[in-house]
């Protein structure tokens, strides 16, 4: 029976880089639950980020008119537009909204790598399953009209030939 556990569920089972050959059927069910599984998650840390670069657009804003209010506690001399911007720049990359936008960034450049690597996979499991189609992983077979006795013959006409080589030298 198939297992319908969640890629979560799987985690220790799931591999993005070795493919079972001999289960190919079982490798797609994964793979579709995988796909699904990293999307939402990419789609919740694409919200996460739009919502910390949201908060980090505010604190900045909140922090130009600090500056402009109270430039002398921002070390700011004259009030001109690169002196703000600067200070503003200052306290932006200090702060803990900041901290998370980077950190919301990162989780989405992850989980996209992570999506880019499930399409590869994707491309792979369907290779394997073309190669299959065309029994690439077949057992040899004799062909047509030929049997083991004929084979054993052609094969012993070969040794004696090697022999009689090796004899002459």
């Amino acid at each position: 029976m198939k297992s319908t556990k969640t890629p979560r569920q799987e985690s220790l089972d799931f591999s993005f880089t070795t493919i079972n050959k001999h289960a190919l059927d079982d490798e797609w069910v994964n793979q579709i639950a995988a796909v699904d599984y990293y999307g939402r998650k990419l789609a919740k840390a694409k919200l996460t980020y739009d919502q910390a670069k949201a908060t980090s657009a505010v604190f900045e804003a909140e922090t130009s008119r600090r500056v402009r209010s109270k430039p002398k506690n921002y070390s700011v001399t004259r009030l001109t537009e690169a002196a703000i911007k600067e200070a503003v720049m200052v306290e932006v990359l200090y702060s803990t909204e900041h901290d998370a936008l980077l950190k919301a960034k990162h989780k989405v450049d992850l989980l996209e790598a992570t999506m880019r690597t499930l399409e590869h996979r994707k491309k792979a499991i369907s290779d394997l399953i073309f190669l299959h189609s065309q029994q690439y992983f077949s057992a040899p077979k004799l062909p047509k009209g030929v049997t083991n006795e004929v084979r054993t013959n052609n094969s012993r006409h070969k040794e004696r030939a090697i022999r009689g080589l090796r004899d002459d030298n």
